[in-house]
């Protein structure tokens, strides 16, 4: 157990920043609970990490797992239970706080499939093709030519929305 908590405080120590991004991408508002579904899943995955893959990586897929999880989840409970009134109120004033650049890259963000999203997040956290393979699993070529679209792709939804914002303000 203590080679596990010392395993785990090492891994948190490293890895932190990188599972806050990702829950931030994929889980907006619930960012903090999402987060903390992450160290959950990951303390309690650490026994079956095999070092197959560098403990970072393996960290990462479980992340990245867990996060699809919970968006899907998620969406199940905005179906079954949708806020209205005071809570939805709150939800909005405390989104509206956040800063334009963090608006402006989560709604860009927020515009890819949950894939795409995941990948864009690896290279942009300067994961090496290798182990994004081993992450996303796919083949380094194809993830090169998805990594070289999805930037297109969000540069034409930039340009796209700063066109209505500037249409907006005539």
């Amino acid at each position: 157990m203590v080679d596990q908590q010392a395993l785990f405080l090492k891994l948190l120590d490293v890895n932190h920043g990188r599972w806050r991004v990702i829950a931030r991408s994929y889980a907006a508002e619930d960012s903090e609970d999402l987060f903390q579904g992450i160290l959950l899943q990951i303390w309690k995955s650490l026994s079956t990490f095999r070092g197959e893959s560098s403990s970072s990586t393996w960290c990462y897929r479980v992340a990245l797992n867990t996060a699809l999880t919970w968006r899907r989840a998620d969406q199940t409970r905005k179906k079954l239970l949708p806020m209205t009134g005071y809570a939805a109120d709150v939800v909005t004033r405390t989104s509206n706080a956040k800063s334009d650049s963090s608006n402006v890259f989560e709604s860009l963000i927020a515009t890819l499939a949950p894939t795409d999203r995941a990948i864009l997040l690896l290279a942009l956290d300067d994961v090496s093709y290798a182990d994004m393979v081993s992450i996303v699993g796919s083949t380094e070529g194809a993830l090169r030519v998805r990594v070289h679209r999805i930037k297109q792709q969000l540069a034409e939804t930039a340009k796209t929305q700063n066109r209505l914002e500037n249409d907006d303000g005539l």
